[in-house]
C-alpha cells in the first residue's frame, strides 16, 4: 500500500493518545485515489468510537486528522455517533473508510464486514472505578443493591467490569445494575451527583479530567 508509511505514523499518534483499540480500514479505501487524478476528491470518512462526548472526541483526534490530511494529501472527515449501537451499526454497514474500534468490535468488523486491520495498539486496557469523594468504596461488596454507570454495557469496559464484579461474588441484575450513559464524562457525572454509586471508565479517559478529579476519589 502506497500510504502504509502514513498508517504507521498514525499508530504513533494513537499511542500518544493512549488509545486501546484497533485502527481498521475498508479494503482499498485509503489508496483509492492512487494512480489517477480525480475531478473531486471525496474525504475519507474516519469513524471514532463515541467513548467521549463529541466535542472532546473531535478535539482529541484533531492532531491526527491534520497529520493524515497533510501526509495523504487528501481531506479526512472525523465522524462519530450518539451511542455505541448506532456507531457499530454504521461500521458494519460500511459507512466509514477508516474506523477506530475496541478489540471485540474490531474482530467482528474484520471477520464479517470487510475491514482490514491497519494499526493495533498493544498496551493493556485499564479501567478505573470512581466514586464521589464523600462516599468511597472500601470493598466491592458495598455495590450490592447499587448502580454502576458505564458508557455502554456491550463495550469492552462493561464486559471487564461484569467479570471483575463476578469474581467478587456479585451478580449483575441480582446484586447490582449497570446504567448506560453517552460518554465517560456522563458516567462520572452520575457518580459525582449521586445518581449512581460508582462509575467505571477507561483509565486514559480519567487522566483527562484534572478538574473533575477534585470532586471524586
Amino acid at each position: 500500500m502506497k500510504h502504509w508509511h502514513s498508517i504507521k505514523k498514525a499508530a504513533a499518534w494513537l499511542c500518544r493518545l493512549g488509545v486501546a483499540g484497533l485502527l481498521l480500514g475498508l479494503v482499498g479505501s485509503v489508496a483509492a485515489q492512487d494512480g489517477r487524478k480525480p475531478v473531486e476528491v471525496v474525504p475519507l470518512q474516519f469513524g471514532l468510537m463515541p467513548y467521549l462526548n463529541t466535542r472532546t472526541l473531535i478535539a482529541t483526534y484533531d492532531p491526527l486528522l491534520t497529520f493524515l490530511q497533510n501526509d495523504l494529501q487528501r481531506p479526512v472527515q472525523l465522524l462519530t455517533a450518539p451511542d455505541f449501537d448506532t456507531f457499530t451499526s454504521r461500521v458494519f454497514r460500511g459507512d466509514y473508510d477508516l474506523v477506530l474500534l475496541a478489540p471485540h468490535y474490531a474482530r467482528l468488523a474484520t471477520v464479517d464486514y470487510g475491514y482490514t486491520p491497519l494499526v493495533v495498539h498493544k498496551q493493556p486496557i485499564h479501567c478505573v472505578l470512581l466514586t464521589h469523594r464523600e462516599r468511597p468504596l472500601k470493598r466491592l461488596d458495598e455495590l450490592r443493591g447499587e448502580t454502576v454507570a458505564v458508557v455502554d454495557r456491550s463495550a469492552l469496559l462493561g464486559i471487564m467490569a461484569a467479570q471483575w464484579f463476578g469474581e467478587a461474588g456479585l451478580a449483575e441484575q441480582k446484586d447490582y445494575r449497570f446504567v448506560e450513559t453517552t460518554s465517560h464524562s456522563s458516567a462520572v457525572h452520575l457518580a459525582v451527583t449521586g445518581k449512581a454509586r460508582a462509575a467505571e471508565v477507561a483509565k486514559t479517559a480519567n487522566q483527562r479530567w484534572e478538574t473533575g478529579k477534585k470532586a471524586i476519589k
